[in-house]
């Protein structure tokens, strides 16, 4: 029998663990601090867009839009605070961040990248211990086949991602540097900008769920 007839071996070769450039968020080298947080907070830059979103508040939009970032507002809030609280039932973190996945392509708010800004900011916290491990890890698994089947594959491999633990190397950087009372300033002002590129959709959006969670970690939920 020649070779040539012989059935082509079956590759092991499996594909990347992660989407190129996402990965594990770095394990803080001190514990995290919420006084460094109440700082970072106020100093964070937030453009237009990333402020209605987290909010609620959208000056000068159309009526439409404004009654959407107010709902948009409404759940990241009620997210974050389950997440603050404790909340391990993954059912209905599963069905609140359904919703918002579902708002649709730009100009709309990008509720999927809003979701994966606060599973890392999450985790982030979670090792810090000022968020409840149980509480981020039930968000986490929430995500799972969040994405709609008319989801542009980056958007669920994204997401697909988040589950893992593992996301988009801008999101990475900036979350890394939460609490961490060695970063510097600068630093953080510098990793926000990477990430937002202006105060537009997706970054600005991304952010909007990182900094829900900063601020009811750091000041207490609204």
């Amino acid at each position: 029998m020649s070779v040539l007839t012989l059935p082509a071996p079956t590759s092991s070769v499996a594909g990347p663990a992660f989407a190129v450039g996402a990965r594990k968020l770095a394990a803080p080298g001190r514990p995290v601090d919420r006084a460094t947080l109440a700082h970072q907070l106020a100093i964070v830059p937030l453009s237009a867009r990333t402020l209605a979103l987290v909010t609620g508040n959208a000056p000068g939009e159309l009526a439409a839009d404004v009654v959407l970032v107010r709902w948009v507002a409404a759940r990241l809030s009620s997210l974050s605070a389950r997440l603050v609280s404790g909340d391990t039932a993954g059912d209905v973190y599963h069905r609140e961040a359904a919703g918002l996945a579902a708002l649709g392509p730009d100009p709309a708010p990008a509720g999927e990248e809003m979701l994966v800004g606060l599973a890392a900011a999450a985790l982030r916290l979670a090792s810090g211990r000022l968020v409840p491990r149980l509480a981020a890890a039930a968000f986490q698994a929430s995500l799972t086949a969040l994405s709609g089947t008319g989801a542009p594959p980056t958007t669920a491999r994204t997401l697909d991602d988040a589950v893992q633990g593992a996301f988009p190397a801008q999101v990475a950087a900036l979350v890394d540097l939460l609490g961490d009372p060695d970063a510097e300033d600068g630093a953080l002002k510098d990793a926000t900008r990477r990430l937002t590129v202006g105060g537009t959709r997706p970054g600005a959006d991304v952010l909007a769920g990182i900094v829900v969670l900063l601020r009811d970690v750091a000041l207490g939920p609204l």
